[in-house]
């Protein structure tokens, strides 16, 4: 076991889990488990030294059709374009859930009607789902005493509050999952958008997160990993032990 297999598993045991009727956690649980799944696989198929290049069209992504039919990828030994694809393809696999995780714990958190006095703040039942409308319903519950004790919560509220360009802001500790939220939202599910594999020298491009290279890529991708397992936690608590959300 690798000190980040080590590392995940033992974030992973301290999730509690969800009872067997919760509708509302026992996704927010599973894509937990995918997100860990997916960062100890391109972990263990060294994603932390891929590097892409210019030749990467020709040497590996008009290779995987071939590859895939020959069931290559699953023998012992799996071709080296197999390695540089799937690596990218299972951390993409875990930042992709980290994201979904998140938005679905601050609806939790921020949408769930809440019980324990009359003074709480409900959501309207007509509500839009994008980030802004996310934040919003979260900070006024934060507001409230009952809500402030959830401070990993209020802390994902702060850092996806940050204002991030994606061609100009660094990426720091305070903004990264804004710089994730940016490359699963608005790079991979673009239509004509960028394609790290699409420039002519990747390690010159110019975007702050692109530019940071995949072992930095990944370790801000670990403690994303963290911080959603805490705001997990937190909400547990509100809706299991504390049981002022339903």
């Amino acid at each position: 076991m690798t000190d980040v297999t080590a590392h995940i598993a033992s974030r992973m045991l301290s999730v509690p889990s969800p009872q067997e009727n919760e509708e509302h956690l026992c996704p927010c649980y599973e894509q937990i488990i995918g997100a860990a799944y997916g960062l100890i696989t391109a972990e263990r198929m060294a994603i932390r030294e891929r590097k892409l290049t210019s030749s990467y069209h020709q040497e590996v992504r008009l290779k995987l059709a071939q590859i895939l039919a020959n069931e290559e990828p699953f023998s012992m030994h799996a071709p080296k374009e197999w390695i540089t694809w799937a690596n990218g393809f299972y951390f993409n696999v875990a930042i992709q859930r980290l994201i979904w995780v998140g938005d679905r714990l601050l609806t939790v958190f921020g949408r769930l009607p809440a019980i324990c006095c009359e003074v709480v703040p409900q959501i309207p039942r007509k509500r839009g789902l994008g980030l802004e409308a996310l934040l919003e319903d979260a900070r006024n519950r934060l507001g409230h005493e009952h809500f402030s004790t959830s401070p990993n919560v209020a802390k994902i509220v702060a850092m996806l509050s940050t204002p991030f360009d994606a061609l100009q802001t660094e990426v720091t500790e305070s903004n990264y999952l804004r710089a994730i939220r940016w490359d699963v939202n608005k790079r991979k599910h673009a239509i004509g958008g960028f394609h790290r594999s699409s420039v002519a020298d990747v390690d010159t491009a110019q975007e702050p997160w692109i530019g940071l290279g995949q072992d930095k890529q990944f370790e801000f991708a670990l403690k994303g990993f963290k911080i959603i397992c805490d705001v997990y936690s937190d909400l547990h608590e509100l809706y299991f032990v504390r049981q002022i959300i339903k």
